[in-house]
C-alpha cells in the first residue's frame, strides 16, 4: 500500500489487524539529529511508525537508499523513500512491539553543503492492535546557524493505521528479485490449438509450506521470508512457443496454494479493484498483518466462522505492473505478486494479428517500439503487459487452475 523511469516507485500501505498488545501510557519520543540519526525513546508498545522528514535541498543531498534501519527495529518491515525533493518518508511495522529506546533509522547523505539542513519531522505511531499511540517528534538542535529554519516539534494527530508511503524499489532492505528457473519447457503443438494445453511450469524442490508452487525462501535472523514467483517471472524464463494461446496459458497456473486473486488479471487503470483471498497455512497460529506494494489497501476482513481465511480488497496503483501483497505472520513473511498490468486498450489490437505484429515490430535497442512500461527496453515485461490485456479482454481470464 509504487510510472516507471529510472526508479520504480512502490506505494506501501500498512494495515494492522488484531494482535495482543501492551500499551504505553507515556508518549514515545522520536528525534532526528542533524547527522541523520533518528532515535526513539519510550517506545514500549509501539509496533508501527510513520515518519515524514523535511530537509533543505540547498544544504543536503540524500543518497540512495535514503535511509537504513536501526537496531531498535532490526526485525521489522522497513521502507524509506524521497517522494519529492526536500521530503523523506519512512515507515516501519513489526508483528511484535518494540521495546525501550534505540536508533530507528539513519538518513544517508550523499553530500552536505553546510551544517544542519533537516527542518522538521512529523510522526504517527500505533500499537499492535492498530490503535494510535501518543508520540512527540522533534529535530535535534542545529550545530550552526546555517540551517534555514529552527528545529520543530510535532505530535501526531492522524488516527487509524499507517497509510500510504512512497518508496523507491531499490531502498527495500529485505526485498530482492527472486531467481527464476533457467528454462521452462513447453511441448508446443504442430498447429495453434483452439484450447491449448497449459505449459508445464518449472517448480523448485523445496517450498515454504509444502505447496508445490515456485517460491524463494530467505532467512534473516529468526525470520523467514517466502517470495512467490509471479507471471512476470514465468514470462522471463519461458523459452517455448510464443503463440498467443500458449502464452495466455501461463496465466492460468496458480501462484500459491493458499493465496489467490479475483479477477485473475486486473488492469491497473486507477479504478479497477482487486480481491485477494488468503487461507493461512495451519502451522501459523499468529494473526497476520498485511501490507501492499504499488497498491492501496482498502479493507481487510476475516471470514466469519473461519479464522484462517482473510479477504483483502485493494486498488492497484495506476499503470502498475508489479504490485505485491506482503503478509507478516509471526516469524514468517510472505510476498505474493499480484497479476496486474497497465491498460493498452485502444493502443494495440488484442488478437493474434496484433500479437504477431507486436513481436515483429520491436524497434531497436536505441529506439524500442511498444515499450509498454516505458523503461526504455523492449523485453518480457512488455510481452507480459500485452498478454495480460489480452487475457483480461477475452474468455481466457478464468480462475487459475490447480
Amino acid at each position: 500500500m509504487f510510472m516507471f523511469r529510472n526508479f520504480k516507485h512502490i506505494v506501501l500501505a500498512l494495515f494492522f489487524v488484531t494482535l495482543t498488545a501492551q500499551l504505553s501510557q507515556a508518549a514515545a519520543r522520536i528525534t532526528v539529529e542533524q547527522s541523520g540519526a533518528i532515535n526513539g525513546s519510550g517506545m514500549d508498545g509501539v509496533a508501527g511508525i510513520d515518519l515524514t522528514i523535511s530537509y533543505d535541498t540547498s544544504l543536503l543531498v540524500i543518497s540512495s537508499p535514503p535511509a537504513t534501519k536501526g537496531p531498535l527495529v532490526s526485525n521489522s518491515l522497513f521502507t524509506a523513500n524521497t517522494p519529492s525533493p526536500g521530503t523523506i518518508r519512512i515507515a516501519v511495522v513489526s508483528s511484535s512491539p518494540f521495546s525501550s529506546s534505540g536508533q530507528i533509522a539513519a538518513i544517508r547523505f550523499a553530500s552536505n553543503a553546510g551544517k544542519g539542513g533537516i527542518k522538521s519531522i512529523s510522526a504517527t505511531t500505533i500499537d499492535s492492535n492498530g490503535k494510535q499511540m501518543p508520540v512527540q517528534a522533534s529535530v535535534g538542535a542545529s550545530n550552526t546557524s546555517d540551517a534555514s529554519t529552527s528545529p520543530t516539534t510535532s505530535t501526531a494527530t492522524t488516527p487509524g493505521y499507517i497509510g500510504t508511503v512512497l518508496m523507491q524499489t531499490d531502498t527495500q532492505q529485505t526485498k530482492t528479485e527472486p531467481p527464476v528457473p533457467e528454462e521452462e519447457k513447453v511441448i508446443a503443438p504442430e498447429s495453434t490449438p483452439q484450447q491449448p494445453t497449459e505449459p508445464d511450469i518449472a517448480e523448485p524442490t523445496q517450498t515454504a509450506t509444502a505447496n508445490k508452487v515456485p517460491v524463494e525462501e530467505k532467512t534473516e535472523g529468526s525470520k523467514q521470508t517466502t517470495v512467490f514467483k509471479g507471471i512476470v517471472d514465468r514470462m522471463k524464463s519461458y523459452k517455448g512457443d510464443k503463440s498467443l494461446p500458449i502464452l495466455a496459458a501461463l496465466f492460468r497456473k496458480e501462484i500459491s496454494k493458499f493465496i489467490s486473486q479475483e479477477p485473475a488479471v486486473v488492469l491497473s487503470d486507477g479504478k479497477s479493484k482487486i480481491k485477494i483471498i488468503v487461507d493461512l497455512p495451519t502451522h501459523i497460529a499468529t494473526s497476520p498483518n498485511f501490507a501492499m506494494n504499488e497498491a492501496t489497501l482498502l479493507s481487510v476482513k476475516r471470514e466469519a466462522g473461519n479464522n484462517r481465511r482473510w479477504t483483502i480488497e485493494a486498488l492497484p496503483e495506476k499503470n502498475a505492473w508489479k504490485s505485491t501483497l506482503v503478509i507478516i505472520a509471526g516469524d514468517e513473511d510472505f510476498e505474493y505478486p499480484l497479476t496486474v498490468a497497465p491498460s493498452v486498450a485502444g493502443r494495440l489490437k488484442l488478437d493474434e494479428t496484433g500479437w504477431n505484429a507486436f513481436l515483429k515490430e520491436s524497434g531497436t535497442a536505441e529506439r524500442p517500439l511498444n515499450d509498454l512500461n516505458q523503461d526504455g527496453v523492449r523485453d518480457h515485461i512488455d510481452e507480459f503487459i500485452f498478454i495480460a490485456n489480452y487475457v483480461a479482454a477475452t474468455q481466457a481470464n478464468p480462475k487459475p487452475s490447480k
